[in-house]
């Protein structure tokens, strides 16, 4: 089959190298760009003073990947429970890279070490974005917010 050929082995392994480092790098390049278009003084001018809105962020990080250990530990059983680095992974992944490539992730990975069926799994993963977007949508102001209130006006 062409597809084990070493020729074919080795185009994959250069195209997993271009999505590793070119495409970041592109990415990386272009945010500082745009930042500098801005200016750097503009920018760290619109940074929020008040010390309290940092402190805020740290639970507000942590909420989610809590949340749904507990929602995955409901649905999947102690036994099939989610370690939180992975679920920190998750948040990450659907945070900076593509809104979902979380749940992607967090299906391969509890398809590889978990007794579960996949469908138990697609319908517990399903359920917990669901939830997530049910909580997004009744707070959205939540975060704009905390950013009125302790940015300088």
């Amino acid at each position: 089959m062409i597809l084990n050929s070493p020729t074919a082995t080795r185009i994959f392994q250069v195209i997993k190298q271009i999505f590793l480092y070119v495409f970041p790098l592109i990415f990386i390049t272009l945010i500082g760009l745009k930042l500098k278009k801005i200016g750097w003084h503009a920018l760290i001018h619109a940074l929020p003073t008040n010390p309290v809105f940092y402190a805020l962020q740290i639970p507000a990080f942590f909420l989610l990947p809590l949340t749904e250990k507990m929602i995955f530990r409901l649905l999947l059983g102690a036994e099939n429970s989610v370690p939180l680095v992975i679920l920190f992974r998750k948040r990450v992944l659907n945070t900076n890279v593509l809104e979902y490539s979380g749940e992607t992730y967090l299906y391969n990975w509890m398809t590889k070490n978990r007794a579960v069926t996949r469908s138990q799994l697609f319908h517990a993963v399903k359920d917990s974005a669901a939830v997530r977007r049910c909580g997004v949508c009744c707070f959205p102001g939540c975060r704009t917010l905390s950013a009125a209130v302790f940015t300088r006006h």
